[in-house]
């Protein structure tokens, strides 16, 4: 089957080409041709194409390239110009191969680029963004990106703009052959190579967010791709993103006191609750409707805060301070302690909650976000002291008995969940897993109160992620699936990793903050290949090729009757003409 590798690199040769075909898509319909779709202003409506910068339009700017001496019209919106989604008509039937070229130039500070796409009648847009690339008049290149492959008979081309700049030069299509179109389907439909978890903080925060769409945007991404399950973050300790009768809504937070993306993130959520939209709920309905599971998590720790910040009214730690971490000098610390049974059942209120208001197929413990969860509160006193006729105070942290007396009550926490998610699972009749996101190592987790190794020969959990060594080892002994955790963001990385998860027999890869990491274009044209074993080994030999493989560039020449040559230091180390900036 031809690989995306191929795909990619088969733009090479196109640009070698002394010249491009643009063809009527009326003609190239018929003889099957390659298409190039490079006079933007066919977009409609026309009213919101303009000759000049303008709020809440596009702007058509011309442009020329160096090698090939190629023309066109490109479309452009500034990262403040708000302008609407735009339609270009494909006029073509069958399957192709989408490639978008577009420009990302970069100056006095401006941002990266940001283009949504998606066909007409799909659900949400698939964009395609490309970060800054550093300040000054540079950038003037085109680049070309692999879209997506589909069937294009009767759809046309819709192009937005996600709050940085999208300027869209031209759109390339490639035909399909019959064979390719069958290798296509059946391996849209191969379930083994389904290989990632990924993972969703559930926050909305970097970019504005207030319909269902834009919701439903951060789960199409993984249309047939090999992301298996996606985790989605509901609790932030006692703070929740749905609406909770146990915790406090994050929506009625630190209004005001955070950074940007924070209260981005808060006013997206008070306007999608405003009109019923739940995320979590939205994002789980879409991952269902593409076959793939979803799980819920919670941040374990219930914490407090510290000035500027202010404990919310309903916090659990302002409404029982006398349940807080107690430090060894006896201060107490804005965070509550599992050495307390009432916060152990607070814990499971909010699990249960969550987990019976949505239709979940897994619950994650995340452990590692916020530790430790105990210190000298006066069941830990109490406790030691019965134990082993000592004040725990006047020992080592790292002594061994206090350590273990620690991690014991988080293991009673740990099971009451288990016997919870059994009887939800009963009640609901389906199978909810329990998995729980841990350091590494065994002495590791212990430090943080965490014995995991008991959890696992108790059977308490379903699987583990993050756990290596003995840890991991131990975890397959006794049946209990095991997740790879990546660590690390660059192409070569995500091989790397994708390969090790898979030759230590590993149930998947679990990407943190996916969300993040899906629009990056380097980024996903690995991940949502990266089940697919032979693919990534024939990729682990050529590493250092692999981020100039992902796309390809076209020198500029003009844009908009200017020479864009003159923009960057020259061999000599000079200057030249066009930028002036500091």
């Amino acid at each position: 089957m031809r690989t995306a590798i191929i795909e990619l690199l088969a733009v090479s040769v196109w640009l070698m080409c002394s010249s491009w075909a643009v063809l009527s898509a009326e003609a190239a319909d018929t003889a099957r041709h390659e298409i190039v779709l490079a006079d933007m202003s066919r977009c409609k409506p026309a009213a919101a194409l303009t000759d000049l910068n303008k709020k809440h339009h596009w702007r058509l700017v011309s442009y020329t390239t160096v090698a090939t001496k190629f023309n066109g019209i490109m479309i452009c919106a500034g990262q403040a110009s708000e302008a609407p989604p735009v339609v270009l008509p494909l006029d073509v039937k069958g399957w192709y191969s989408v490639y978008v070229g577009y420009w990302n130039p970069i100056w006095a500070y401006d941002s990266g680029t940001a283009i949504r796409l998606k066909l007409t009648g799909e659900p949400s847009f698939m964009p395609i963004v490309d970060p800054d690339q550093g300040t000054g008049y540079t950038g003037t290149r085109l680049t070309e990106a692999f879209w997506k492959d589909s069937d294009l008979t009767g759809r046309d081309l819709v192009i937005g703009q996600r709050e940085k700049k999208a300027f869209v030069a031209y759109i390339r299509l490639v035909p399909l052959s019959d064979e390719q179109v069958r290798d296509i389907k059946a391996d849209r439909q191969r379930k083994s190579t389904r290989f990632i978890v990924a993972a969703n903080d559930g926050d909305l925060s970097g970019r504005k967010m207030t319909t269902r769409e834009d919701i439903v945007e951060l789960v199409e991404r993984y249309r047939h791709s090999d992301v298996a399950k996606l985790i989605w973050n509901v609790a932030y300790g006692d703070m929740t993103n749905y609406p909770s009768k146990v915790g406090y809504l994050l929506s009625t937070g630190e209004d005001g006191v955070g950074n940007h993306a924070e209260e981005m993130g808060i006013d997206n959520l008070k306007a999608l609750l405003s009109k019923g939209i739940v995320p979590a709920q939205v994002a789980l309905e879409h991952a269902h409707s593409l076959g793939m599971k979803f799980d819920i998590y919670f941040r374990m720790a219930i914490q407090g805060s510290t000035p500027p910040f202010q404990l919310h009214p309903k916090s659990f730690v302002r409404r029982h301070p006398e349940f807080r971490i107690v430090s060894k000098n006896g201060v107490a610390v804005s965070k509550a302690s599992y050495a307390f049974p009432q916060t152990r059942q607070f814990m499971l209120s909010l699990i249960r909650e969550a987990t019976e208001r949505f239709d979940v197929d897994g619950v994650q413990l995340c452990f590692i976000r916020g530790p430790e969860y105990i210190g000298y509160e006066q069941p830990v006193v109490d406790d030691f002291k019965k134990k082993y006729g000592e004040d725990p105070r006047s020992v080592a942290e790292d002594d061994p008995r206090l350590l273990e007396l620690r991690a014991g009550y988080v293991t009673e926490l740990v099971r009451g969940v288990r016997r919870l998610i059994d009887e939800i699972s009963s009640n609901k009749g389906k199978k909810i897993e329990l998995d729980a996101i841990v350091y590494w190592s065994i002495p590791l987790n212990l430090a943080w109160n965490m014995d995991v190794e008991t959890w696992i020969k108790e059977n308490l959990l379903d699987s583990v992620t993050g756990a290596s060594g003995k840890l991991y080892d131990l975890a397959k002994a006794h049946g209990c699936k095991r997740y790879w955790g990546l660590g690390g963001r660059s192409p070569e990385n995500y091989i790397r990793k994708s390969l090790a998860a898979m030759r230590n027999e590993a149930d998947g890869l679990f990407v943190w903050d996916m969300d993040d990491q899906q629009d990056h274009l380097l980024d996903w044209q690995i991940i949502r290949r990266a089940g697919h074993r032979k693919q990534l080994e024939a990729w682990e030999k050529r590493l250092p090729e692999l981020p100039q493989a992902w796309t390809t560039t076209l020198q500029l020449l003009t844009v908009g009757g200017v020479d864009v040559t003159q923009t960057t230091t020259n061999p000599n180390g000079r200057i030249l003409w066009l930028y002036s900036g500091g």
